[in-house]
């Protein structure tokens, strides 16, 4: 808390760049917190079946990370690079709700992968807004945001989820992951605006 108090109060151009991490940091550790019980309950996927997907999933992540956000930010821009990676974010979660089958899940594996570039680059951005003595502070700012998403995602999507399961009329078991897509696009409607405000200032 501290160390997001000092990076307002220092950088209050950045406040609502803030917003926009709250919000992906919030969609993704949601997401992530009920794809287990969502996958065991809609597919009656096995843990060994869970285990592989989240792997591939995790692997291919870090293939993007480690081998497509200087390409892209080079060719694209971070500002379009970290939307571009935020919208194809919300795409895989929306898939992911909406497939009806495992087999169908398994597409938005790529969009979600892909999509992860938006991190690095968020992180960066956030990296050359600060002095080169403030880097500690920032990702102390950095793991507040965290931390703090850690301590309500779990319980607003398990939530979410139990409910959408329970509804009388029609279950929508997939609720959950539309709740984290809405969550990204507000945060592509905000960072949009933020991002080219915030570059205009620096340039």
């Amino acid at each position: 808390i501290g160390a997001l108090m000092w990076l307002v109060r220092t950088y209050p151009r950045l406040s609502v760049m803030i917003v926009v991490a709250f919000l992906l940091s919030l969609a993704s550790q949601g997401a992530n917190s009920i794809t287990v019980i969502y996958a065991s309950y809609r597919y009656q996927w096995t843990p060994q079946t869970i285990g592989i997907v989240l792997t591939v999933f995790g692997l291919a992540s870090l293939a993007v990370q480690a081998g497509l956000v200087s390409f892209s930010t080079r060719h694209l821009g971070e500002r379009a690079t970290f939307l571009g990676g935020m919208a194809l974010t919300a795409l895989g979660l929306v898939v992911f709700g909406a497939a009806e089958t495992g087999a169908q899940f398994w597409f938005g594996i790529p969009l979600l992968a892909l999509g992860a570039i938006c991190g690095p680059v968020m992180g960066g951005y956030f990296s050359k807004a600060v002095a080169d003595n403030e880097q500690g502070r920032l990702q102390g700012a950095w793991s507040g945001v965290n931390a703090g998403m850690g301590l309500i995602a779990p319980g607003l999507f398990a939530f979410t989820f139990a409910g959408s399961i329970s509804m009388p009329v029609q279950a929508v078991p997939g609720l959950a992951f539309f709740l984290a897509a809405a969550l990204i696009a507000l945060a592509i409607a905000i960072g949009a605006g933020a991002m080219a405000s915030l570059s205009g200032q620096r340039g």
